[in-house]
Parts: structure tokens; sequence; C-alpha cells
């Protein structure tokens, strides 16, 4: 960062004895000065002026604060040398070799080597990002709770900021990562809500902790304390003993219509493997040579990594 008293004193000479045609520069500009020679020239045009006896550094330590003031080629906490190996080069994926030309069974094939492996302990897991009318994103952890032909679905509060933002923009992003496997899945599509039967049956079906949870939760809103919401969950617990609270009303479903995907297989050289699938343009006039047509109407392309 710049020191601000050398920053503001700078940026006011400049200012003053703009004659050299630069544009006016205020005290929340960065100044580029080439060389320590230019920025003393720049400072002692300025000692003379009033306003300097509210600094204490002299003009050649401002000119050093000024020369200093550039990003360190390392951050602080510098993790550049954390690197893993991924899979041979020799492991790629090959177009000719994938089990499905159709996204949502290439995806059921990934996720099943996934679930069956025993190494990713939640591989319904994804982060999905939405964002806001303004267009301010947000990406949070969710648990799929089904896929079919149609999309993906998960349960959550309406109330919630997803479910917010999905009221005012329904285009969101989906991301599923099996680290063990090197992979991960891109989705992206718009989100609507399932009808009330399909959260009413998927809420019956939830352990009752869990449907107490949702029971208590105007999920985003708050609460002065973790004692308090406990003292709601017991409070309700006791009242139901061993019956199931309703299903709140502002609680259900989303199915998340795909399309584009992004299938990618990590490599240790990061030459990375990016297959996309996604759904053609009205009126697009593809180009043979590095779009493929796929199955179910989807188009198939190779991205560099």
């Amino acid at each position: 960062m710049l020191y601000k008293p050398a920053h503001n004193l700078l940026c006011l000479a400049v200012s003053r004895y703009a004659k050299i045609g630069l544009r006016r520069i205020t005290p929340q500009s960065r100044i580029d000065i080439s060389s320590k020679s230019k920025t003393l020239e720049l400072l002692s045009t300025f000692s003379s002026s009033p306003e300097k006896r509210y600094f204490s550094l002299s003009i050649s330590d401002m000119a050093d604060q000024v020369q200093t003031s550039a990003p360190p080629t390392r951050a602080k906490n510098d993790l550049s040398d954390m690197r893993k190996p991924y899979r041979d080069q020799d492991d790629g994926i090959e177009e000719s070799q994938l089990p499905s030309r159709d996204p949502i069974k290439l995806f059921e094939v990934w996720f099943n080597m996934a679930k069956e492996s025993n190494t990713v302990y939640e591989p319904n897991a994804f982060c999905i990002c939405t964002a806001s009318k303004d267009g301010q994103p947000s990406a949070r952890m969710v648990l799929m709770k089904g896929f079919d032909d149609d999309g993906f679905r998960f349960f959550t509060h309406y109330s919630s900021q997803k479910g917010q933002n999905i009221a005012e923009n329904p285009k969101v992003s989906m991301l599923f990562y099996w680290d063990s496997f090197n992979r991960q899945v891109r989705v992206e599509g718009k989100a609507e809500k399932l009808p009330q039967e399909v959260g009413e049956a998927y809420f019956k079906r939830r352990p009752q902790s869990s449907q107490i949870g949702a029971a208590i939760s105007d999920q985003c809103s708050l609460i002065e304390s973790r004692e308090a919401l406990m003292n709601r969950y017991d409070d309700l617990k006791a009242r139901l003993g061993e019956e199931p609270p309703a299903k709140p009303p502002t609680w259900g479903g989303y199915l998340v219509r795909p399309e584009r995907f992004e299938f990618w297989q990590g490599n240790t050289n990061r030459v990375h493997d990016r297959i996309i699938f996604r759904r053609p343009v009205e009126g697009e006039k593809v180009d043979e040579k590095v779009t493929r047509p796929a199955e179910k109407g989807w188009l198939m392309e190779r991205m560099l990594p």
C-alpha cells in the first residue's frame, strides 16, 4: 500500500502543477512514478507549499515510499509451492472413449464411481452459485437430492439468500468436485421451484431432527445466540414428542434445468481435459472441426485447459 501522507502530498502536488498534461488526480488515485528522480522532482515543486507542514516525512522519504508501494511478488502467506500430482498424461480422456455422449448419463457414470468408491465423503455435495438482480454472486455448499433427464434437485428455504436470488435471477451454476478422482463437473442452467407435493414427500422422509431444524429456522434471519437457537429446538422437540413437525411453507425444493455441462479431468502436467456439452443457439452455424453433435440434441466440444 502507498504510504498515505506521501500519497496525498504527491496527489496534491501533481494536481496543482499539472501543466504537463496530466489529468486531475485525487487522494484516491494511484500514482505511477517511473523513477525516484522524477518523484523527487514532482515533490520538490511542492516543497514550499503551506500544505507541506501537515506531513512529517522528508521529500526523499516520501519518494522512497512511493517507489516501494508496488505489491510484493509473493503473498505474505505464499502457497505457490503447494502442488499435488494428478493422473498421468497417458490417462487423458478421449472423446471416442466416453461411456456416453448424453451429459446426464455421463454425469451418472462419474457420480456412481465417486459414490461407490468410499473415498468421497459426500459425493452428492455441490457448490451452487446464485446472483442477485444487481449481479452480486454468492456461493454455498448444498446436497443434491436427485437427478434425472429434467435436471438436478435440492431443497432449502425459499427465504434463504439463494432462494431470494433465484426469485430475482433464476440463472445458477453448480460445481461438483470429487477430489480423489481429480474430477469436477460444472453445470449451468436455470432453477425453478418444484411442486409443493414434491417438497412435502421429501420432508416426510427426513429424520425428525432435520425436520425440526427446518421448522425452527427462517433461514438467513438473525438470532441473538446459539443458546437461543437450541432453546427453540428443544422447545419444539418437547412439544412434538415422536411426531413430525409440519413442513414450513417457506421450505421446498428446486430443480436446476441444465443448459451447459463441463466435465473436467485433472492431469499432473496440468494439460487437463475439459469436455463441454451445451445446447445449440438458435440459428447457429457450428464449426464441425471443434463442435460435434452429441445425444439428445446436445453439442459436444473440447476446451483448452
